[in-house]
């Protein structure tokens, strides 16, 4: 644990804090240096007074009281753990923003109910209150990056979901529309068969008039059953499509994204013409990717931020291509082997991340300017 804490203007101007009592106030600036890097302590009144304000006897009785304060002032959250009540400091991170956050120890609670981990901090799963909390950061930081991919996440989901949704009724609607045409069809070929038999009514049918009509009869409802099961299926089938075309637009992605970062290993030739032709299987290009990646974050970018190099440089200590002098052919050599770079799962992370963000912006580029027409149309015509 670092031997300070930032303590900004900000925090003491906080009506939430200045409307604490005196004694509660004092107790949670005494706390403030003591919270571990995602702003969690002890939840235990005791074992907190003893850590923060031992010092103070007539403290010791006071402090679960203080703690209820903090808790109503909506600064400090109360949860249980494995390890006993934690205190969670909601808005610690948004005040140590030049905290070395990848130099510190995690820590030993688990994050609060709503929350989860990230690379950079704490991060709320609710979009609304992870906006809430960037828009709070008047300054561009790799936190704030963070919480802004979670409030712009949802988003993206729920525009997935609402689209699938839209083209499901559509196609349901286009087939029932069918349904009823095949009826009115039928309905039509049996009255013109009346018609046209009505001035002869007292001649009996012949075998193959009554033939050719049963069948024709026959041909209809089969159109008719057809049509109705292919409705009252179109989800299932929707959802088999999705998948797929889901697959084949990660392939796609992977490859794009591969290609354009092996356009910056000028010392690679031929590398178009090897990732389209030879790493072209989604288990071999899911290796290439990750060793490409890797390259690209270790020591080959001279234009990376300092401080991002010395993160990457903390999680390798030892160069990975073992002979930097050729790590091209390192890649190409543990690519056919079937073998994955060493990412940590930070980077593996990020990774799957940028994958992702590709696949969202390709898939609202294709609802925003279509260019295939629907299958069903096809059938229907």
């Amino acid at each position: 644990m670092a031997r300070g804490r930032l303590l900004t203007i900000e925090l003491l101007n906080d009506d939430r804090l200045n409307q604490m009592s005196e004694k509660a106030q004092r107790l949670f600036l005494r706390a403030w240096p003591h919270l571990d890097r995602d702003g969690r302590i002890t939840g235990n009144a005791r074992r907190l007074w003893a850590q923060i304000d031992v010092d103070q006897f007539e403290n010791m009785d006071r402090i679960a009281a203080c703690i209820d304060e903090w808790i109503a002032s909506g600064l400090v959250m109360r949860y249980e753990s494995g390890k006993g009540p934690v205190l969670f400091f909601v808005e610690f991170r948004l005040h140590n923003l030049k905290l070395t956050y990848t130099e510190e120890a995690a820590s030993v609670w688990p994050p609060p109910p709503g929350w989860h981990n990230s690379r950079q901090g704490p991060i709320p799963d609710c979009p609304e209150l992870a906006e809430r909390l960037a828009e709070n950061i008047g300054v561009h930081c790799h936190y704030k990056t963070e919480l802004l991919r979670q409030a712009q996440s949802a988003d993206n989901e729920l525009q997935i979901e609402t689209d699938s949704q839209e083209n499901a009724a559509t196609k349901i609607a286009e087939l029932e529309a069918r349904v009823a045409e095949l009826q009115a069809n039928l309905t039509a070929n049996l009255n013109r068969t009346v018609t046209v038999r009505q001035p002869e009514a007292n001649q009996p049918l012949t075998g193959h008039e009554v033939k050719d009509q049963h069948q024709h009869q026959d041909k209809d409802q089969d159109q008719i059953h057809h049509h109705r099961t292919r409705a009252r299926l179109a989800p299932q089938l929707q959802n088999e499509n999705d998948e797929n075309d889901e697959n084949d637009a990660r392939l796609l992605v992977m490859q794009e994204l591969a290609l354009d970062i092996a356009a910056d290993c000028t010392e690679w030739l031929g590398a178009e013409h090897v990732i389209k032709t030879e790493f072209n299987n989604p288990a071999q290009l899911a290796n290439a990717l990750t060793w490409l990646w890797l390259w690209e974050l270790y020591d080959y970018q001279p234009n990376y931020d300092p401080y991002m190099q010395v993160d990457i440089h903390s999680r390798y200590t030892k160069d990975p291509f073992r002979r930097p002098d050729n790590h091209i052919g390192v890649m190409i050599t543990q690519i056919r082997r079937g073998n994955r770079a060493p990412l940590h799962p930070a980077d593996q992370a990020a990774l799957d991340a940028t994958i992702a963000e590709r696949i969202v912006d390709k898939a609202q580029a294709a609802c925003a300017h279509p260019t295939r027409v629907p299958d069903v149309l096809h059938r229907s015509a």
